[in-house]
């Protein structure tokens, strides 16, 4: 064995296991920071300048724009941009080593060659980017870039505390390109992404004639011209912007030129091509004058190279290449191309795909531009290369972009696509507007979605169809804007404080007949601010943000110094149902934090006229409440009112008023939605009496009330019993709302308020404490000390058995004072029933209820389970001597078992109340106390079993719950009239919270 050898691999392995340990923390730090809250600075404090293809940082600053070398340049925007930023550090970014995988930046310090690595972040941060090898494809130089940018990112954070720099990206050419890669990988890292004259879509010049336009034969050409590649581009774009791009203030800036400016550049110019392409241009002028056409320009080939030999340079097919690409991208004398990329492409449209960026084209011409322009590069004095030294492309770049705090943008609205039907027709034109919250708040916005004329929009006036919404700072939405008729104009605008500021346009670039002018995204926009009349009522501040059909859109801002819940009436109501916050059937809440606002609808409704909103303070109500509601004024008469402490349940609204000695004044209001009859103890009660309207003995005052109304009462203290009790009976006479306090404070006019519903048939919980229960052994324990986890005995009708079945739940109602029904047997056995317990009758061959009406009963005979000689269960029959009426302070139970319902209370054969018409479904043999097998199948044949899956159709219950009350037996019970599906639906809610 070759120890050497070995110890190689050894090391080997050990780097390996190394490097993979880095890579698992490098992935998890990674995990970790894209789940954690990541910190931004609020400024951007990085901007990159990005040279295109073939370029480098002379690009942005240069020998007096003489296309030189990198230098100080006072017209260049490099310097612009420092002048903007109040001082800036200024640096050129470079690779070291030009290797793709693992590019190595060094930062040179101004514009000369000392290295300078970032050591302070006291001012702006400017790096103008140069590739190693900027003929490179797409990606070589974007690898490049990245690196560069990712590690200056990182360097910034932490000499800010780890906070994390926003930057702006502006590229020229395929510059905008390398940005966007970037802006595709890190959207968070970046404010603005501003290109100008990029290829978003190509070229059709570099297509034809980049090897002899742009002197290159390059990778980078080849990406920029290949159809696959931008459109990926375009297509993650397009597929992320919601969620990741609309926010990035992006803007594309094109340029086109007028013929006749761009033959005076060029015959200016000694630079290769310059002569030759000034006198093509001549002669296309010439041709399309005389209306000659390129076929016949390129019969006179030979001709026109006799007369102007320098175009021979072209050859032939190149002659006529280049001058059906000039035919088809110029129009009354404008090229609508910056020469070497189209207007459409530089603006980032083509066809159907838009990538929705603020646009604007410098049109180029002799009334607007120097005749003897600066060049980015050494080349040819076209559009393309004069873009990045053009003062009004400058202008435009420095007023929509941050460069320090206070800085804001200019473009709030910009014209960003527009849509059209197949027919072309300007009637279903519709133009999408981009609209930016460029101001330091959130603010709430409204646009008219269809075209006006220019008077209303100025004036927002006779704007009928208003849409709103809100922006927070720095956020984006696109809007659609239809057209209208013969109005030609948007209007759009935002409120805060008492203003609302107006941004309209018109002048909307469209014509139909030219195909590059339709991707010339033009606008004229005007601003104009009116007043916004704001209502301030209890901090809340409520202005009328539109109003669209019958709708009215009210913008709600909190100023009460806590986030809360605010509560409005969706429809109008009647002033005094605003006022006193009643009988609004069209309640709904909106939640806003402190300082933030909101928007809500609220629609007309018939004869109505009021809007109402309202929050709590603790159990206080503030009001806001308005009508005379106008538009386009924005005004209403509004009015303020404060509802004092007061609790409500059931839409029994109760509030403390005052207290004199021992007794309480309250108010009562009935805001049920319609008139009632409240009843009231009027002196204080026990609260398990309140709670279940029992043992109450001085309910002898009544109040009706009209929905809405109030009236006075009073309640005495009584002894030690602290709870009032008030209630009134629904409609349906079966359940009594029921709305009880105790804990009253007279200082806070506070209270512990609580409700309940009562069934007032309901008689559910039957047996008092105390009573016997039979377990399955023989054994007896009191219904109170039961858990729920015992078998019982019960008694199994289809067995004529004694058997035993678990207890499915055990009922109870609160231990207050209950009427207990005493039922005295022969055999001296007593039973203490409250509301009504069921029991075997011998004499009816059934169960029965007993309950007030028991005495009916007295000389029946009922089952008894007892023993034989043997010890064995057996039972006997007992009759009803007596039934006396008591009352007792004690706690009522029911207990139900599985399947059989049934069980034994002190030795009686039992039946919980309150299930009726789930149990003597079939006849029963009074012999051996089974099921009448023939009597039973004949009535199964004639109604029928439920199946779990047909039962759950109608009753959406476990199967468990379906078993367990024997389920598939109530449609035989449906069909005798012993129950019906609204009492089985009944039963359902009210058995559910055990299940």
């Amino acid at each position: 064995m070759n120890l050497k050898k070995n110890k190689r691999l050894i090391a080997m392995l050990l780097v390996l296991v190394v490097v993979a340990s880095m890579m698992v923390s490098i992935n998890l730090s990674f995990t970790a920071i894209a789940f954690s809250e990541i910190e931004f600075m609020e400024t951007p404090q990085i901007t990159i300048l990005t040279h295109g293809l073939g370029g480098d940082a002379g690009h942005w600053s240069n020998e007096n724009g003489l296309g030189g070398n990198y230098a100080q340049d006072d017209n260049s925007l490099l310097t612009k941009l420092k002048v903007k930023a109040g001082g800036a550090f200024i640096y050129r970014a470079t690779t070291d080593n030009g290797n793709y995988r693992y590019p190595d930046y060094v930062l040179y310090e101004g514009y000369g060659n000392e290295k300078k690595a970032i050591d302070s972040i006291s001012k702006h941060i400017i790096i103008v980017f140069e590739s190693k090898n900027s003929d490179a494809s797409n990606n070589f130089v974007y690898n490049e870039f990245k690196y560069m940018l990712n590690a200056v990112i990182s360097k910034v954070k932490s000499l800010n505390k780890g906070k994390i720099p926003k930057v702006n990206l502006i590229g020229h050419s395929r510059g905008g390109i390398t940005n966007l890669q970037y802006a595709l990988d890190y959207p968070q890292n970046v404010d603005s992404l501003i290109s100008i004259g990029t290829p978003y879509f190509g070229s059709e010049a570099a297509q034809s004639f980049g090897s002899l336009i742009l002197n290159n034969n390059s990778f980078g050409l080849e990406d920029i011209v290949n159809e696959t590649i931008f459109n990926e581009y375009y297509q993650r774009w397009s597929n992320g912007y919601e969620s990741k791009y609309k926010d990035i203030n992006s803007i594309a800036i094109g340029g086109a030129v007028k013929i006749n400016y761009l033959r005076e550049i060029l015959s200016r110019s000694s630079a290769e091509y310059a002569n030759e392409l000034a006198t093509l241009l001549q002669i296309f002028e010439t041709a399309i004058f005389q209306g000659i056409g390129v076929p016949v320009l390129k019969n006179m080939y030979p001709t026109l190279v006799k007369q102007f030999p320098q175009l021979e340079i072209f050859g032939e097919e190149k002659f006529v290449e280049l001058l059906t690409l000039i035919n088809s991208e110029v129009h009354y004398g404008t090229w609508y191309s910056d020469v070497l990329v189209p207007v459409d492409s530089q603006q980032g449209v083509r066809g159907d795909k838009n990538y929705l960026f603020t646009k604007f084209v410098k049109e180029f011409s002799i009334e607007n531009s120097s005749t003897t322009p600066n060049l980015t590069t050494n080349k040819l004095p076209v559009i393309h290369n004069i873009e990045t030294y053009d003062p009004d492309i400058h202008n435009y770049i420095l007023k929509n972009i941050i460069l320090k705090a206070g800085d804001t943008i200019d473009n709030e609205i910009s014209n960003v696509n527009k849509i059209e039907n197949s027919n072309n027709s300007m009637n279903d034109l519709k133009w999408q507007i981009k609209i930016r919250n460029i101001h330091k708040e959130v603010r709430t916005y409204a646009y008219n979605s269809k075209m006006c004329h220019l008077n209303d929009a100025k004036n927002w006036t006779s704007l009928k169809d208003i849409e709103t919404f809100r922006l927070e700072p720095g956020e984006t939405k696109i809007v659609d804007i239809e057209s209208n008729g013969l109005a030609t104009s948007v209007a759009i605008s935002c409120t805060y404080g008492s203003k609302r500021y107006i941004k309209y346009a018109d002048n909307l670039w469209y014509q139909s007949d030219v195909r590059f002018d339709d991707n010339i995204f033009k606008m004229t926009v005007y601003s104009n601010t009116i007043p916004y009349y704001v209502y301030t009522c209890y901090d809340m501040e409520i202005g009328i943000a539109c109003k669209k059909g019958d709708v009215w859109t009210i913008e709600l801002k909190n100023n009460t110094g806590s986030d809360r819940n605010f509560e409005y009436n969706s429809k109008m109501c009647f002033e005094g149902d605003a006022k006193k916050w009643t009988g609004l059937s069209h309640n709904e809440t909106v939640f806003i934090k402190n300082q933030d606002a909101a928007l809500i609808n609220i629609q007309e409704y018939f004869m109505a006229t009021s809007v109402a909103i309202s929050y709590k303070e603790g159990i206080d109500r503030y009001i806001f409440y308005a009508y005379n509601l106008a538009t386009p004024t924005g005004t209403m008469t509004s009015f303020c009112n404060k509802i004092p402490a007061h609790y409500e349940f059931h839409g029994i609204n109760v509030a403390i008023i005052s207290k004199n000695g021992n007794v309480w004044n309250l108010q009562i209001t009935n805001n049920t939605d319609a008139p009632q009859i409240f009843e009231y103890n009027s002196k204080m009660c026990f609260e398990g009496d309140a709670q279940n309207w029992t043992g109450l003995n001085d309910v002898k005052e009544t109040r009706t009330l009209q929905n809405g109304e109030s009236q006075p009462i009073t309640i005495t203290e009584n002894y030690s019993a602290t709870s009032i009790a008030i209630s009134y009976m629904e409609t349906d006479g079966i359940y009594r709302k029921v709305f009880y306090a105790n804990e009253l404070d007279q200082g806070k006019r506070t209270m512990n308020a609580k409700s309940n519903t009562v069934d007032t048939t309901k008689t559910d919980e039957c047996i008092a404490a105390g009573t016997l229960i039979t377990l399955a052994d023989g054994s007896q324990k009191a219904v109170e000390e039961l858990t729920g986890d015992e078998m019982l005995l019960v008694w199994n009708l289809k067995t004529g058995t004694l058997d035993s079945a678990p207890i499915m739940f055990i009922d109870s109602d609160p231990t207050h004072t209950y009427d207990i029904i005493n039922l005295h047997f022969s055999d001296e056995t007593v039973v203490k029933v409250i509301y009504e317990h069921g029991f075997w009758d011998f004499d009816l061959n059934s169960y029965v209820y007993l309950d007030e009406n028991a005495e009916q009963y007295i000389g029946h005979w009922f089952n008894k389970q007892t023993s034989d000689e043997y010890g064995n269960f057996a039972w006997e029959k007992v009759q009803l001597t007596e039934v006396t009426f008591t009352q007792e302070y004690t706690t009522a139970y029911s207990p139900v078992t599985y399947g059989h319902l049934c069980y034994f209370v002190n030795g009686m054969l039992s039946m919980p109340g309150g299930i009726e018409g789930l149990f003597n479904i079939f006849e029963v043999d009074k012999q051996t106390m089974t099921y009448d097998l023939q009597a039973m199948a004949a009535d199964i044949e004639e109604y029928g079993l439920f199946t779990y899956e047909e039962f759950y159709e109608i009753y959406p219950i476990s199967e468990e719950v379906f078993e367990a009350f024997n389920g598939e037996y109530l449609k035989v019970a449906i069909g005798k009239g012993l129950i019906t599906y609204e009492r089985i639906a009944e039963l359902i809610e009210r058995y559910s919270e055990f299940f």
